[in-house]
């Protein structure tokens, strides 16, 4: 009984943890990339009116 139980808890913990780091991780790439992205065009705007 004792030895089972950490395991089954382990694996019910598994089912909540590894979703929840995946999606977080997929946020951050997400979200870095976007400000990336984001970043890039306003620098773009910024050296476009610069040159005019």
């Amino acid at each position: 009984e004792l030895a089972t139980f950490p395991i089954r808890d382990l694996g019910l913990h598994a089912v909540y943890v590894i979703p929840t780091v995946l999606v977080s991780a997929v946020a951050f790439t997400l979200t870095r990339f976007l400000k990336t992205k984001l970043v890039k065009s306003i620098n773009d705007e910024i050296a476009n009116n610069k040159t005019d």
